[in-house]
């Protein structure tokens, strides 16, 4: 049987007082009928009938460019969609509301190098609504450093990229790692140089991407890769091998000029995004269920980040991993350092009480790395809150310039802090003599992503918690006088344009 389907609304999932810890305690309303994220089926174990033919290529087609009409079967089911593979190096838009199935590793440009003139420039522009979806590890999608990718989606019709089981419908709730990633690739000032004579930083400072993605960094900070907004990156990261996975979005080196807004990443097999230096900024960042850290920076990252919402899965480690550099914080060039500013954060863990599924550490933060985080929860991680790590990193605690700072944070974990005798200072002393940092019982409640698990509403206890007014420190970060990511049952931001499992 031949259907035709509209595949905008076949994008969509019901969202019931379910995802709100049954409403208890809160007067929370839905969002609306519908929450953007499942393709056909439900999303989850309910495929369409056997011997059903998707069509996801719109009336009017495909788009432009390096962009063509196909036909895939898998079993009984038949998609006709779009598609692009191998290197694209001429302009290329996707249609609103096309289905594209991503074949092979896919690079947009060829790689034009630190300074430009050596490769071919390309844009991949994606319109709102748009699914793009990959069959295997080797599907993935990589933007060459003076390439661009514009996706821009809209709050009712986001940008979809995901696994083909996921359109299929055949997806399980906690599948993981069904097809490569995104990866972008820019010319921003990295500290790790494959030419160990290259000075951080500069132009001749540049290294190769995980999963054979290609070079990146360089010596412009204002550097754009595009544009992400309202974007769902899901069940992927592929393992290449035992040292080298994709992430949900890699960030490699990726400059202040690209756009990331309104960005969800979920059930990622590894990191959900990784920066490895840059400059690049995020603000309202949704990380969910992925297994290994749901934010992670290293090799120099300067930028900055509000409005950041983790929900670690059964299996997820890290809410946060800071590193200058990963591995080696006593090399001869650790320049630039690490040191970006994050205000309005919560990171929910996974503890069921038990030690088993367990997700580890709310924030761990080591390798030499400065930063600045303030407004931020951190709660219900089965290890701990907060762990500092390596002499290095303690050194930053008061440093003229580079310095470490934390600001505003609660903590509410099994074990706040992860203390150990070599420490050259005390960690739980150091951090609550700062300003406004508590231990806290919370009180958070309302929609929770997961059916069973900590809500993201602040309640009571949050609402006492003193702020630090960021955007007086910095224009860049929006006036937000709370401590969290959330403000209240009435702030949903997080709500409407974001996936969340139809198993719950």
């Amino acid at each position: 049987m031949s259907v035709k389907h509209n595949f905008r609304k076949l994008l969509l999932v019901t969202t019931s007082c379910a995802f709100f810890a049954a409403c208890a305690d809160t007067s929370i309303s839905s969002p609306g009928a519908e929450n953007p994220g499942t393709p056909p089926g439900d999303g989850g174990g309910n495929p369409p009938p056997a011997g059903q033919t998707i069509d996801l290529i719109p009336a009017g087609g495909c788009g432009t460019g390096s962009i063509r009409e196909t036909s895939v079967t898998n079993g009984d089911i038949t998609i006709n969609a779009c598609e692009i593979t191998g290197n694209i190096t001429t302009n290329t838009t996707v249609a609103p509301n096309a289905g594209v199935i991503i074949t092979g590793p896919v690079f947009v440009g060829t790689d034009d190098g630190a300074t430009g003139g050596s490769g071919a420039r390309a844009t991949l522009s994606i319109g709102a609504g748009a699914t793009l979806f990959g069959a295997a590890g080797s599907d993935y999608i990589v933007v060459t450093r003076g390439s661009r990718i514009e996706a821009q989606g809209t709050a009712d019709a986001p940008v979809i990229f995901t696994s083909r089981t996921d359109v299929e419908g055949s997806v399980g709730e906690n599948d993981k790692g069904l097809w490569g990633g995104l990866v972008l690739n820019g010319r921003a000032p990295i500290n790790a140089c494959t030419d160990a004579t290259a000075v951080g930083g500069s132009a001749d400072c540049e290294k190769s991407g995980e999963g054979s993605s290609g070079l990146f960094g360089g010596a412009d900070a204002a550097d754009s890769s595009g544009i992400l907004n309202y974007v769902q990156v899901r069940f992927a990261g592929f393992k290449v091998n035992n040292e080298d996975e994709l992430n949900g979005i890699a960030f490699q080196g990726v400059g202040s000029g690209t756009q990331v807004d309104y960005v969800q990443v979920h059930n990622n097999s590894d990191d959900g995004v990784e920066m490895f230096g840059g400059t690049v900024d995020l603000r309202h960042l949704v990380l969910t269920g992925n297994d290994d850290d749901s934010m992670d920076y290293t090799d120099g990252w300067r930028g900055r980040a509000q409005f950041v919402l983790v929900r670690q899965g059964p299996s997820g480690d890290q809410g946060f991993e800071f590193d200058n550099r990963g591995g080696n914080d006593t090399a001869n060039n650790l320049e630039p350092r690490s040191n970006p500013m994050i205000s309005n954060f919560t990171l929910i863990g996974n503890r069921n009480g038990s030690g088993s599924n367990d997700s580890d550490q709310g924030m761990l933060i080591r390798e030499g790395t400065a930063g600045q985080l303030y407004n931020g929860l951190v709660v219900n991680f089965g290890d701990d809150c907060i762990d500092v790590d390596q002499d290095a990193t303690f050194a930053r605690i008061g440093a003229s310039t580079d310095s470490l700072e934390i600001q505003s944070v609660a903590l509410d974990c099994v074990n706040n802090f992860d203390e150990s005798s070599g420490d050259p200072l005390d960690l739980s002393d150091w951090f609550l003599a700062q300003p406004n940092n508590a231990e806290y019982t919370n009180s958070l409640t309302g929609f929770a992503f997961f059916s069973g698990g900590t809500g993201v509403v602040p309640g009571s206890a949050e609402a006492a918690l003193t702020s630090t007014d960021v955007n007086a420190i910095d224009t860049w970060f929006e006036p937000a006088g709370y401590v969290g990511a959330v403000e209240d049952a009435s702030d949903t931001w997080y709500q409407g344009w974001t996936f969340v499992p139809a198993q719950q």
